[in-house]
């Protein structure tokens, strides 16, 4: 044995001792094959007689493997490992077999050349492909950039586009003035020769930035139908030693949605909040000279919005002397929804601002094996079997579209995957369970990530985790609870609750479906439906109108409809609103029994809404057919589409102004800057 040992290490020896070099050709290339043919082989530490005394059938092929080609083991087979070196083995063979057709082309090509030069010297031999790489050979040099000779003027940070782009990117003048400093000297230019000083490059800033923003605003064309935005946030103040509240101002219409300013509202005066909201709301409109274009309101639901004397939403049709449509932010509505459901659930009972169980599931989400495998799925109720598979479509086309934002894809990816039990990979292709992020009482988006990833993960959480390191009593069972009613019935609604035209009847379908729901869980549908009473803001006489345009409303319902208001007549303007005709609309009574007809909430108000949008009537006395081809129809049809729902716009206002608090340090300028 030692002896054998010993003749291996004598080779090896003579082997290192043959330059690399060498050893690709001739005789030193037959000696290093060899010695790799000995390695692969087993050393005979056996006996001549051992097959003789074996008995067990499994040992003498063992035995025998490792005679010959050495394929058995001791151990279990590692499935991985053996994929990756059978896959390296086909690739070596490939390989081999694409070098050898190749040497065959060239071959080939040659000899085609010599009988072409033979018979026509002038005549070129065309290259072979190769045959198992048709497409153009790669070519792997590197690209070696050589530099760009350019001129900089003295005044390069006076360009509009810099200007813009150093704005954009929130990049301070110093900070610039610096950086240009060190390019051009390290260029081996002279930077003595730009203008490059703090002082200078501040006050090219302020020139462009007012150039700018004047012509924007002299630019600018507003709608000939708008709606107003706006939503209030405490933000720090241009110097940063204190807070004031600032109240971003938007106008949204057919051209698009114009951010207006983000101005600031006295922090304590004795004015009511919505006569300053309305107050510096109307400045900004009349300075953008688009008070007359305003026939709508997008808002909030908060009670210094949607107050019935002096809230918001009254004080600025005082102030323009003109009944506004009230469209209340359809994503805070469903909002002001779960929160009923989760305190009717009595989930968690707590005054604090950060819910206790989320908290210690985010502390706790790296102890948990949170793979999409051993998932907990629900035994769903019969009823909503028959839903299951409509709402599973739904998210899936959604799925195709881009969403605004991520946690939006990741809430509908998480109600497909709670859905389809793990079953539509193709539609959950690259999904995983990302770490919790910020919460808050106030972040229900945030909530129902945290909600539905809990359900998913309940089953591990209990069996990975010490008892109570995440659920308390029961809590497990009521999140469940809570999670089938936000996949079964809100997310339905909450998807489709941007598209204006069909905003009536998908609260409709929303009433339907608590409805239905009472049969399942009664408390969460009583909750939900007391609720949503108090919130039917598509389904007033003002804006019922809205499904007349819709493409996915029933030809029976709109006729239904349109035969209503012609038997109604034209009334007065808004007269079933609280108040003096400037209150929020009189909602209508919640119907008991499921429907699906909207014509109910037609009333002499719905005459109305055409009155405010400005919008003809004479399609209505026309065939429904005939609607898509007349050109008033279409006309408003642009229009109602154009309208915003959602009061999204107002958040992204919200953010803008905190992105750019740091970009001056005057009112003015920082005004611009927003533009």
């Amino acid at each position: 044995m030692a002896e054998e040992v010993e003749k291996l290490f004598d080779g090896m020896k003579k082997i290192i001792k043959i330059q690399p070099k060498d050893r690709t050709s001739g005789k030193p290339k037959e000696r290093v094959d060899e010695f790799k043919s000995r390695l692969q082989t087993t050393m005979k530490f056996w006996p001549w007689n051992a097959m003789d005394n074996l008995c067990n059938e499994e040992d003498k092929k063992f035995l025998q493997s490792m005679m010959t080609d050495r394929l058995a083991t001791m151990s279990g087979i590692d499935v991985k490992l053996s994929e990756t070196e059978r896959k390296v083995k086909e690739r070596k063979e490939q390989e081999l077999k694409r070098i050898a057709i190749q040497k065959e082309s060239k071959m080939d090509t040659s000899c085609s050349n010599a009988t072409l030069s033979d018979s026509d010297d002038e005549e070129e031999a065309k290259e072979v492909p190769d045959p198992l790489y048709s497409c153009a050979k790669r070519s792997h040099k590197r690209c070696v950039k050589t530099g760009v000779t350019v001129f900089i003027p003295p005044n390069i940070l006076k360009s509009p586009k810099v200007v813009q782009s150093l704005v954009r990117n929130n990049i301070s003048s110093s900070a610039i003035s610096s950086v240009m400093h060190d390019i051009v000297t390290a260029v081996e230019g002279d930077p003595s020769k730009l203008s490059l000083s703090y002082a200078t490059t501040q006050r090219y800033r302020v020139e462009i930035v007012k150039t700018i923003a004047d012509k924007i605003k002299e630019n600018w064309t507003p709608p000939s139908i708008a709606n107003l935005h706006w939503d209030g946030k405490l933000m720090a103040t241009l110097d940063g030693a204190s807070q004031q509240e600032r109240l971003p101002v938007l106008l949204s219409g057919v051209g698009g949605t114009k951010l207006l300013g983000v101005p600031t509202i006295p922090h304590k005066s004795t004015e009511k909040t919505g006569d300053l909201i309305s107050e510096v709301s109307i400045e900004l409109i009349e300075e953008w000279n688009c008070a007359e274009c305003v026939a709508g309101m997008v808002f909030d639901t908060t009670s210094s919005n949607t107050g019935c004397k002096t809230a918001a939403c009254v004080a600025l049709q005082n102030r323009l002397n003109r009944p506004l449509l009230w469209y209340a932010c359809r994503h805070h509505v469903g909002e002001i929804l779960l929160t009923h459901v989760w305190d009717a659930l009595k989930i968690e009972v707590s005054k604090s601002p950060e819910i206790l169980l989320f908290k210690r599931f985010k502390e706790n989400f790296a102890s948990i094996t949170h793979q999409n495998k051993d998932l907990h799925f629900p035994e769903l109720p019969v009823d909503l079997l028959e839903r299951k598979s409509e709402v599973i479509e739904l998210c899936k086309n959604y799925l195709k579209q881009l969403f605004s934002r991520g946690d939006y894809k990741e809430l509908v990816s998480l109600a497909l995957l709670y859905l389809s039990e793990g079953n539509e990979v193709e539609a959950l292709e690259g999904f995983s369970f990302s770490r919790p992020g910020a919460l808050h009482k106030a972040r229900w988006m945030a909530k129902l990530l945290y909600a539905i990833k809990t359900d998913l993960l309940g089953t591990k959480i209990l069996g990975e985790l010490p008892k109570g390191a995440i659920f308390a009593s029961c809590q497990l069972q009521k999140i469940r609870r809570f999670v089938q009613f936000v996949v079964f019935c809100y997310i339905p609604w909450w998807l489709t609750a941007p598209v204006p035209l069909t905003a009536p009847k998908n609260d409709q379908l929303l009433i339907n479906s608590l409805i239905n729901y009472k049969e399942i869980d009664d408390v969460i549908a009583v909750a939900a439906i007391k609720c949503f009473g108090n919130h039917m803001w598509y389904l007033t006489e003002e804006l019922v109108p809205l499904a007349l345009f819709s493409n996915t409303i029933n030809v029976d319902i709109k006729e239904k409809m349109v035969t209503k208001m012609l038997k109604i007549g034209e009334g007065g303007l808004c007269t079933k609103r609280h108040g003096t005709g400037f209150g929020k609309p009189t909602f209508p009574i919640m119907p008991t029994k499921v429907t699906e007809d909207l014509s109910r909430y037609v009333g002499i108000d719905s005459w109305s809404f055409f009155k405010i949008m400005k919008i003809k009537t004479d399609f209505l006395c026309k065939s429904l057919t005939d609607w898509e081809s007349d050109d008033g129809y279409k006309k408003a049809k642009l229009i109602v589409n154009s309208i915003s729902v959602v009061n999204d716009a107002a958040e992204r206002g919200v953010k803008l102004g905190y992105d750019f608090l740091g970009t001056a340090v005057k009112e003015e300028r920082y005004q611009r800057v927003l533009q």
